[in-house]
């Protein structure tokens, strides 16, 4: 999880990380990231979708007026998704509701990917078919995706790559 003390990521972190925690069931947490996780990111990929399109048909520039453009996702979204991951794999001991987590982020937008599937959540992804599964091919497969992607590994890549090298 990255940090952002003090800022409206965080606090949205923070008030979702508390709703995933009182989740009574997996089935509710699923109900819960449907509705409040996934259906927002669809929402701010539609109003981003919608101002590129008005900026287009005004021909109006957004790398000269950056601020015509709302955001393009919920600020903690990342952060909110490895905690997903990680809730429906550890808490729940369901690794496919894990796995399903990250593929509908994938799937869901070309905004959803680029912002959502960021390198802690590729870990996750990585902890799963590891731990879960020992699919050193889909290990194998999900280090390739995150390199043709551009999805840069940091040390704790580094240390999980090195951790199914040794076993």
């Amino acid at each position: 999880q990255r940090k952002h003390h003090g800022t409206d990521a965080q606090l949205e972190f923070d008030t979702m990380s508390e709703a995933i925690d009182r989740a009574m069931s997996d089935l509710e947490l699923l109900e819960w990231v449907e509705s409040e996780v996934f259906a927002v990111s669809v929402e701010y990929s539609t109003a981003a979708n919608a101002a590129i399109r008005d900026a287009v048909a005004r021909n109006v520039s957004l790398r000269t007026n950056p601020d015509a453009l709302p955001p393009l996702q919920a600020p903690a979204y990342a952060d909110v998704l490895a905690k997903l991951m990680r809730t429906f794999r550890d808490k729940w001991r369901d690794p496919h509701l894990a796995l399903a987590i990250f593929e509908r982020a994938r799937t869901l937008s070309i905004h959803s990917y680029s912002l959502g599937c960021t390198t802690p959540v590729y870990n996750e992804l990585l902890e799963t078919r590891w731990v879960c599964f020992r699919d050193l091919y889909g290990v194998w497969r999900t280090v390739e995706e995150m390199r043709i992607n551009g999805v840069v590994p940091d040390e704790r890549t580094r240390a999980f790559w090195e951790r199914v090298r040794r076993e």
